[in-house]
This record gives C-alpha cells, structure tokens and sequence, in this order.
C-alpha cells in the first residue's frame, strides 16, 4: 500500500507531466486528499482575502488540477482504459448544445431528452467513481506493471522469472557460440604439422645399412693383413 508521502512523491514530483504509467488505488486517494486540503485552501485565500486571494487560489488551483487530471489518467490505465474515456461524461452536454444551444438551461420542448442525456451522463461519472475504488487488472498491461503488487504478485513474480531464465539461457548460447566460433578461428590459422616425406624416412635406413656393412668388412680386413705379412717373409 502506497503512503501519503510516496503518493505525494509520486504524483507532484516524478510523474507530474506523466500520463502513461499507472497508478495505484492507495496513491490516487492519498492525493485525492492532498487536491481536496488544496482546494479548500485556495477557497479560503479567495473569501478572506478578496483581490490577492483569487491570485493566490488561481496560482495553487491550477496546477492542482493538471497534477489531478494526470493521476486520474494513470488511475484508467491501472484498469487498462485510454485516456479518451475522460470525454465520455462531456458528450451528452456536447450533444445537447448541438440541439439546443444551452448546456444547463434547456427548453420544455427539451425536456424529456435532456433528462436522458443527464442520466447518461451521471452513469459514466458513477462507473468513473467504481472504477476508482475497483482494483487494477492484475499483472502487467499495456500502460505497466502493476503499482499495487509489484513483484509480490505471484503471477508477474512467475513472469519475471521466467523471463530472466529465458534471458541466461540466451546469453549462455551466445556465450557457448562465440567460444566455438573463436575455436574455429584458432584451428584456422594454426598451420598443421607438416608429415615427414618417404624420402626424409629413407635417410635413416639408408645409414642404418651403410653402417652394417662397414661393421661386416671390418673383420675380413683384419684378417687379411697378417697373410700380407707372411708372404713378405717368404
């Protein structure tokens, strides 16, 4: 529930041009209050004091009366209703100046139709009044979140998490997509290595045998000198 001060933080200081978000039952008569101690106020000024007092009362009443007309506005977005049902009251007035001419005075000829259109009239104001005491759709609309739960609700709460979970599995995909990404990058510019020719395997081989055959003729020479030597004495 909205306190007089938050009403009257809200309402006369953040969204004192704002006619687009919603408004809570408890802030609405919390300021409904605050706009009645002003009028009187300005009523007061303008009886006791008869030429500085309607300066006075001019100068308090009319932007008491905008910052009115903006909570009551957000008040029908609270129920998910445009501003324009504002002029649902004025209309029949409109269309008995049409007819007539007058908008309070009507003629006897009148009568019967103007009664109809006052009653039209008193209805909507009536629904204005029920609307102003019924509680706001529950859950966000298309003006908000609603001001009276808030994320107590447990719907909106349900809401809320779910689209914050939504949202961690998306940035972990793109997380998990970028590191592939870059992985394939790096095998890209990463040369290979280079498998070794069948002519640089031969090499090895090909010493391999020299040195076999240089270790079998080793003997046969040592064997041959002393037969040199023999035939020398001879």
């Amino acid at each position: 529930m909205t306190s007089i001060k938050q009403a009257f933080v809200h309402c006369v200081i953040k969204n004192a041009t704002n006619a687009s978000d919603r408004a809570s039952r408890s802030e609405f008569w919390w300021f409904f209050l605050f706009a009645v101690i002003m009028g009187g106020a300005c009523y007061a000024s303008a009886t006791m004091v008869p030429h500085a007092g309607w300066v006075l009362a001019t100068i308090l009443a009319i932007p008491t009366i905008w910052l009115f007309v903006m909570t009551f506005i957000r008040r029908l977005h609270d129920h998910n209703l445009p501003a324009l049902v504002l002029v649902l009251p004025v209309l029949p007035f409109a269309v008995l100046y049409q007819l007539t001419g007058e908008y309070f005075i009507i003629p006897q000829s009148y009568t019967e139709l103007s009664v109809g259109l006052y009653a039209i009239s008193g209805i909507i104001v009536l629904y204005f009044i029920y609307l102003l005491f019924k509680p706001g759709t529950l859950g966000d609309n298309r003006y908000g979140t609603d001001p009276s739960h808030g994320p107590t609700n447990p719907q909106a709460q349900k809401a809320t998490k779910e689209a914050a979970k939504n949202m961690a599995a998306r940035e972990i995909k793109e997380i998990n997509t970028a590191q592939e990404k870059a992985k394939q990058q790096e095998n890209k510019s990463t040369p290979a290595p280079a498998e070794p020719s069948t002519k640089d395997q031969a090499l090895p081989e090909k010493a391999q045998d020299t040195k076999e055959a240089v270790a079998h003729k080793a003997p046969e020479t040592s064997k041959q000198e002393p037969v040199k030597e023999d035939a020398a004495k001879i």
